[in-house]
């Protein structure tokens, strides 16, 4: 938590790694090594100790790189963060 309760934007980015690599597993399967290469977040909204949900969605599987994006949005439905997210195939 931030002074004033407000989830820290790390919460944010995790949630959103750990929701793309399930997405990309869904597909690929446990086996696969692909790892996190780079990531974008943009805030676009604070939550204060209330609960959020984050989804992702693999936009394209290349054969080195994964691409996608991943939404967190807060109980009522506002958007929280927006992030970018680039997998590689290892």
């Amino acid at each position: 938590m931030r002074p004033g309760g407000i989830v820290s934007g790390q919460v944010y980015i995790a949630a959103a790694d750990v929701a793309m690599w399930l997405a990309i597993k869904t597909r690929l399967g446990l086996a696969d090594g692909s790892v996190t290469a780079e990531m974008k977040t943009n805030f676009l909204g604070g939550a204060k100790r209330e609960s959020f949900l984050c989804s992702a969605k693999v936009l394209k599987f290349g054969r080195q790189l994964i691409f996608g994006t991943a939404e967190c949005v807060g109980a009522d439905g506002r958007l929280l963060t927006h992030h970018t997210v680039t997998y590689i195939r290892v």
